[in-house]
C-alpha cells in the first residue's frame, strides 16, 4: 500500500499553476514530510515514514483484552480498547476531485486546515496544494513548485507559507489565498554542508515554524506573522537520530512531539517552543521498541497524542498535560491499523485511521477509512464509523482530519474509486455536522 502520512513535492524548477473544477493536471511526486493544527484544527501530522520502517508485532492474533497488550509500549503504560464492528456514516460526502484529476487519481492529501472561510489541503502527490469552500464546492488546485528536494506547505489562517528545501538551503514564500505569491522569498537559513533532505511545519497566529535535522540535531527557525524571519535558526533537539516530529499551536506556542532512534528502541519527548526558541526542558514521553509520534493536538486538559508503534493494531493515544508530561494511561485502539490524523474541540476529540489490512499472500491487502470519537484522556466515546469501503492496496492514500469551527469534523481522504473525497461528520462521525 502506497501510504507516506506525508506533505512533500520536489521539483528543480518554479511554477504556479491554477485550475478549477475536478480534474487537475498529472504531476509526480515524492516521498516527505509535514502538518500543523491548532485548537478547532487537525493535529500536527508531519512524519513521513512508510509501513515498512517499522516491525511487526505478530499481527491480530497476538491481541489480548482490557488491561494488557500484545504490544505494551515500553514504559508506558497502557489498556486495550476491543475492536466493535463499525456502523455506517450518514455524514455528508462530497466528491472534491476525480480519478483523472492526476497521475496518482485524485489527489492525497495528509494536511487539511481552515484558510478564512475557506479549506486548504495538500499532500504528496499534489505538487502544490487544494483550497475549497467548507462545503466543498468550488475546489482549485495551486501548482506551486519551489525547491528542488522538496516543498512543504501550511495554512497560517489567511495566508499559506511554502518552505522549500534545495540544497544547502530553505526558504520561504508566502501566498494568499488565491495562491499568488505575497512579498519576496525569506532566505530562512543557508550554506548547510548537506541536505536538508527533509522538514517539518507547523502554522499558527498568523506565522510559522519549520523544523528540520542535521546530523543528529533538530533546528527550527520561525516566520511572524508579517512574513519576516523571526531570527536565526535554533537548537529544537540534539541527540536525535531518525527523527519523527509533529506539532500543534496553541496559546502563543507551538507544542512538538519527537521521537528518536536510541539503540534498538525509540525514545518520545514533547517540547514546548516559539519562532524564536525552545521554551522550557523537553520532557519524556516514553521508551519503546518503536513509539513514532503520527499527531498532536490540543484539548482544555493539555494534549492528546497519537503514536503509531509498528506491526498490525498499533494505534495508541497518549493523553498528555499541558507541560506535555503524561497524564494517564494509554489507550490501544484495537482494529485501527494506520493512524493518519487526530483533531479536537475543547471537550472531544476525532481519529482517522485505515484499518487492518486484509492479506493477499504476503502482500497488503485492502484496507478501510475509519473515524472514531475520542474523549480527552484518548478512550473512545463511540464505535468504529465506516467512512467508506475498503480501498485497493495499488492506490495512493492518504488522510486527513481538521475539526469544523462549529462543531463536528470533516475529512479528506482516497475513495475506492480513486476520488478525493470531503465527509463532514458530528463529533460522534454517524450523523452530518
Amino acid at each position: 500500500m502506497q501510504s507516506i502520512r506525508a506533505l512533500t513535492v520536489s521539483s528543480a524548477s518554479a511554477l504556479v499553476l491554477v485550475l478549477t473544477g475536478a480534474t487537475l493536471a498529472a504531476c509526480s511526486s515524492k516521498d516527505g514530510p509535514p502538518a500543523s493544527g491548532s485548537s478547532g484544527s487537525s493535529g500536527g501530522l508531519l512524519d513521513a515514514s512508510n509501513d515498512s520502517n517499522v516491525p511487526s508485532d505478530g499481527g491480530r492474533d497476538a491481541t489480548k483484552g482490557d488491561g494488557g497488550s500484545a504490544l505494551p509500549l515500553g514504559d508506558v503504560p497502557t489498556v486495550d480498547e476491543p475492536d466493535v464492528p463499525c456502523v455506517v456514516s450518514n455524514g455528508i460526502k462530497t466528491e472534491l476531485f476525480a480519478k483523472s484529476a492526476t497521475a496518482f487519481g485524485g489527489p492525497a492529501v495528509t494536511r487539511l486546515q481552515a484558510l478564512g472561510a475557506r479549506r486548504f489541503a495538500a499532500g504528496s502527490s499534489t505538487q502544490g496544494f487544494v483550497t475549497f469552500d467548507a462545503a466543498g464546492t468550488t475546489p482549485k488546485f495551486f501548482g506551486v513548485s519551489l525547491g528542488t528536494t522538496e516543498t512543504t506547505f501550511s495554512s497560517e489562517g489567511a495566508t499559506i507559507g511554502a518552505f522549500a528545501l534545495s540544497t544547502g538551503k530553505i526558504d520561504y514564500q508566502r501566498y494568499d489565498d488565491q495562491g499568488v505569491a505575497s512579498g519576496a522569498p525569506v532566505s530562512v537559513v543557508s550554506g548547510l554542508a548537506g541536505g536538508p533532505s527533509r522538514s517539518w511545519v507547523g502554522s499558527g497566529g498568523g506565522g510559522s515554524l519549520v523544523v528540520w535535522p542535521v546530523g543528529s540535531t533538530l533546528f527550527a527557525a520561525g516566520i511572524t506573522a508579517a512574513g519576516a524571519l523571526v531570527g536565526p535558526p535554533f537548537t529544537l533537539a540534539s541527540n536525535v537520530d531518525n527523527a519523527r516530529v509533529v506539532m500543534t499551536y496553541t496559546g502563543d506556542k507551538f507544542a512538538i512531539a519527537y521521537s528518536s532512534a536510541a539503540g534498538i528502541s525509540s525514545v518520545a519527548r514533547f517540547v514546548l517552543a516559539t519562532g524564536a526558541g525552545v521554551v522550557g526542558t523537553p520532557v519524556m514521553i516514553g521508551t519503546a521498541d518503536a513509539i513514532e509520534p503520527v499527531a498532536i493536538t490540543p484539548t482544555s486538559a493539555g494534549f492528546l497524542l497519537v503514536v503509531d508503534a509498528g506491526g498490525d493494531e498499533h494505534v495508541y493515544t497518549v493523553p498528555l498535560d499541558a507541560t506535555g508530561k503524561r497524564s494517564g494511561t494509554a489507550h490501544r485502539l484495537l482494529g485501527g491499523d494506520l493512524p493518519f490524523g487526530l483533531a479536537s474541540h475543547d471537550n472531544d476529540v476525532a481519529l482517522v485511521v485505515l484499518t487492518n489490512d486484509i492479506k493477499n499472500g504476503s502482500n497488503e491487502g485492502p484496507r478501510a477509512p475509519q473515524f472514531r470519537p475520542l474523549d480527552l484522556t484518548g478512550k473512545p466515546t463511540g464505535p468504529w464509523v465506516c467512512l467508506d469501503a475498503r480501498i485497493a492496496s495499488s492506490l495512493y492514500q492518504d488522510m486527513s482530519i481538521m475539526a469544523e469551527p462549529g462543531g463536528g469534523y470533516a475529512v479528506v481522504y482516497k475513495s475506492p474509486a480513486d476520488t478525493t473525497v470531503l465527509a463532514r461528520v458530528d463529533k460522534l462521525g454517524t450523523g452530518a455536522p
